[in-house]
Parts: C-alpha cells; sequence; structure tokens
C-alpha cells in the first residue's frame, strides 16, 4: 500500500531531496518504487532532477528498480521532457551483465532523440568487451541510431570483425552496419564522383581478395551499387583458384581489387599468377592496402598492378580511381 501523505515538492525543499538521495542509496527498492510513485503523483517534474541519481544507483539494485527507473525515463521521454542529462547514465547500462538491464537501457536510448552521441560512445565501448552478448548489444544499437553514426567507426567495426571471425551473428550484423556507412544513398556516391562516367561499372565484374572483412564489404557495396558483379574471398590461394576457373572459361575478372598482405600468400604472388593468363592480361588491378612501403609499391607494380592505393584514401578517391582504370580497358 503507497502512503498517501503530503510530500513537499523536490526544488522547494532541500531536505526532501537529501531524504530521496539517502532512501535511494541505504532502503529497499520497494520503498524506493513507493516513494517514487508517490511523488509521481504530485507531477513528473519533481522527479526529473532526481534521474540522474536514481540511475547511478541502479546497478546493485533489483530488478523492481531497474524497471522502475527505465519505465520513468521512458515516460518523461514521451512526455517531451528533455532527459539528455541522463542519457550517458542509461547508456552506462548497455554492458550491464544483466540482459534485461542491457534490453531497456538499449530500447530507451535507441528512442531518446538527446541520446545518439551518448549512445554511440557506449555502444563503440560494448564492441571492446569480450562477452558476446555485450557487443551485439553494441552493434545493435549502432543499427538503431543510423542516422547519427559516422564513417570513423568503421575501424572499430573491423576490429570487432577479426577478433570475432567465425561469429555468423556478429558478422551479419557488422555487414549491415558496414553497408550502411559505405552506402549513405546513391546521391552520396554518385556526388563523390561527380564529372566521372560511371557507365564504365555497369556490368562488369570484380574479383576482392582480401582478408579484412569490413573493407571487403566496403568496397564490395560500393562496386555493386554501381553496377558490377562483386565475387570476393579472404585467401590468395582461392584467388587464383578464382582466377584460374574464369580463364578456363574464356572468361575473366574486368577489376581486381587486392590486398598485398595476406594470410597464406603475398598479394603480389597473386598478381602475378593472374598476369600469366591470357585472359588477364589486360585486365585492371587495383591493390589497396594499408601498407605504405616504396619496395613492396614497386614490386606490386612490377607484378603487374595498375595503380596502388592506400586504405586511408577516401572511398570517392579510390572509386575515381578505379573507374579510370575501368575506362582504359579493352573491350
Amino acid at each position: 500500500m503507497i502512503n498517501k501523505q503530503p510530500v513537499i515538492p523536490y526544488e522547494k525543499d532541500h531536505n526532501a531531496r537529501e531524504a530521496v538521495r539517502l532512501l535511494l542509496l541505504s532502503s529497499t527498492p520497494e520503498k524506493i518504487r513507493n516513494e517514487i510513485v508517490q511523488r509521481m503523483q504530485i507531477s513528473g517534474k519533481f522527479i526529473v532532477p532526481l534521474l540522474p541519481l536514481i540511475f547511478n544507483n541502479l546497478h546493485n539494485k533489483s530488478s523492481i528498480l531497474q524497471d522502475v527507473a527505465f519505465g520513468l525515463a521512458k515516460n518523461f521521454e514521451d512526455q517531451g521532457y528533455n532527459l539528455s542529462h541522463i542519457a550517458a547514465d542509461i547508456a552506462s547500462h548497455l554492458s550491464s551483465p544483466s540482459t534485461d538491464l542491457r534490453e531497456t537501457a538499449k530500447n530507451i536510448l535507441i528512442n531518446m532523440k538527446e541520446a545518439a552521441k551518448p549512445a554511440e560512445d557506449f555502444a563503440l565501448g560494448c564492441l571492446r568487451n569480450g562477452d558476446k552478448n555485450i557487443i551485439i548489444t553494441g552493434l545493435e544499437i549502432l543499427l538503431a541510431i543510423n542516422t547519427a553514426i559516422s564513417r570513423s567507426i568503421s575501424p572499430r567495426i573491423s576490429a570487432t570483425l577479426e577478433a570475432h571471425p567465425h561469429d555468423k551473428q556478429i558478422a551479419d550484423l557488422a555487414q549491415k552496419l558496414i553497408n550502411l556507412i559505405s552506402n549513405t544513398g546513391s546521391t552520396s556516391i554518385a556526388n563523390s564522383l561527380s564529372g566521372v562516367d560511371i557507365s564504365v561499372f555497369k556490368g562488369r565484374e570484380a574479383l576482392i581478395i582480401d582478408d579484412n572483412f569490413a573493407f571487403r564489404q566496403t568496397i564490395g557495396t560500393a562496386l555493386k551499387n554501381l553496377g558490377m558483379k562483386v565475387m570476393e574471398t579472404d585467401s590468395g590461394q582461392t584467388g587464383i583458384k578464382l582466377v584460374k576457373e574464369k580463364s578456363a572459361s574464356l572468361s575473366r575478372y574486368d577489376l581486381i581489387v587486392i590486398e598485398v598482405k595476406l594470410p597464406d600468400i603475398n598479394g603480389v604472388q597473386v598478381i602475378r599468377n593472374a598476369r600469366a593468363l591470357p585472359m588477364f592480361s589486360e585486365t585492371a588491378i587495383a591493390v589497396i592496402s594499408n601498407v605504405n612501403n616504396d619496395r613492396i609499391i614497386m614490386a606490386a607494380r612490377g607484378s603487374g598492378a595498375n595503380e596502388y592505393i592506400l586504405k586511408s584514401t577516401g572511398l570517392g578517391i579510390t572509386l575515381k580511381l578505379l573507374a579510370n582504370l575501368l575506362a582504359g580497358l579493352k573491350g
């Protein structure tokens, strides 16, 4: 039974505020819930200033208080209160060992207009966690706030994939994110290729050989959006096999994008194998790599690479360089 006796508004009585603070720190979840509900009967605005304190004391409380606190946040958000001052407090629970707490925090942040930046920050923090479920929560948050995320998070997603290469659920969520980041809309790609004849991409085939899943998805999605058919592999040996199979069928890939530093063999060896096949003598081959070493760049070009592009180069410039290569193809 909730006590109905009169309650002094918090903003008019500092003793009452201190009493509630002590209540939050020391009382049972049931007593805290009753006090909050009682104050809510007067006006929500008396509770809003105490929400940070409530959320800061959730970690070691029962699900009763957790439900009440998150219920309050959702209620106030629905009523139009600006809750930006507690966005970070809510986001801090994204890495909670409690599944219910993570899910509730995630759902509230997704719907909070003021929470995009704290949500992104804490979601990226989740990606550094060793717990698969917390990593998945972080990826789900980033997908949910897709209108606010920036391209700068790609390296973090890539690192997450490399740390969990065989987890399909993580890979699927990360792929959706990468697609979202790399394809912020056909208008974005079109703008980055202003003045370039993008018809050189249409109907042609590309092979991407790189063990970095995030990179393959980023460049692969962009090429698909420009009308190319794309095959990809994370292995140099598989790349050689695919090239030989194409050659045997009297066909070719119009474009090969390759990393020089592969887990099985050097990318330079793959390029040499491709160039040894008559069908691939005219194929456009671009090395796109993080390796910035003059000796390796010379070796790649000497083996038959037409272009050497650093991965730090922006997507728009990279696509322009690839368009130039394709424009020079015969047939």
